[in-house]
């Protein structure tokens, strides 16, 4: 099951494991997508 945007705990509210694969690299991209201080920060669980 792939997760079309940005995660948030609902839409990972159903998945017992999330995997990040293959970050976008301006080899691949002219505006690749990376993380941020807010876009690393732990979702609540529960």
């Amino acid at each position: 099951m792939a997760i079309p945007a940005a995660p948030t705990a609902a839409s990972l509210k159903n998945l017992s494991v999330y995997i990040i694969v293959d970050p976008d690299t301006r080899k691949e991209t002219p505006s690749p997508t990376t993380f941020s201080p807010t876009t690393a920060r732990p979702l609540p669980i529960g």
